[in-house]
């Protein structure tokens, strides 16, 4: 009778899948860690995609919320002025040099002129060229905020009311 055959090695492929098993969960927990220590914060920022280093397997998880509660965006700079401007009547704005963002804050009141009356603004490019009508009511009085987008570079308003008016341009 010949001798019984040597016994087969087991792979090892099923430790290794375990291993990557054991590995994934310990970090999906220190994931759930840093969510919750994060999750409380109620102060309206946001921060940013900002890549921290992985905790290593063995190390605490409040190592990782530490990194995490550290990283927060910057504040973006608050608006400044660049046009003032109040009145009667016809009016136009000296050039004013805005970046892509900028806004217009407006009010007028037409009780002096008796009833509603017209409120427009116009906005021209520095070479003159009329690029948008931001504002036209016909109203009593009126106030609004229009805010402008991918819209930078050298701009002047002409204002046509007959009522009193003010307006802030902020970027």
């Amino acid at each position: 009778m010949p001798p019984p055959p040597p016994p087969t090695k087991k792979s090892s492929v099923g430790k290794v899948i375990g291993i990557v098993v054991a590995v994934v969960v310990v970090l999906c927990g220190v994931g759930v860690v840093v969510a919750a220590v994060n999750g409380g914060n109620d102060s309206g920022q946001t921060s940013g995609s900002v890549a921290s280093p992985a905790a290593p397997v063995g190390a605490p998880a409040t190592t990782a919320a530490a990194v995490a509660a550290t990283t927060k965006a910057a504040a973006p700079p608050a608006p400044r002025t660049l046009l003032q401007l109040s009145g009667s009547g016809i009016k136009k704005s000296n050039t004013f040099t805005t970046g892509d963002e900028w806004t217009l804050s407006y009010s007028f009141n037409c009780s002096s002129f008796g009833g509603q009356g017209n409120f427009a603004v116009t906005e021209y490019d520095s070479t003159g060229m009329p690029t948008d009508v931001l504002v036209n009511e016909l109203a009593k009085s009126g106030k609004d905020t229009v805010p402008q987008h991918a819209d930078g570079g050298g701009h002047y308003l002409e204002i046509n009311s007959e009522c009193t008016w003010s307006l802030i341009v902020t970027g």
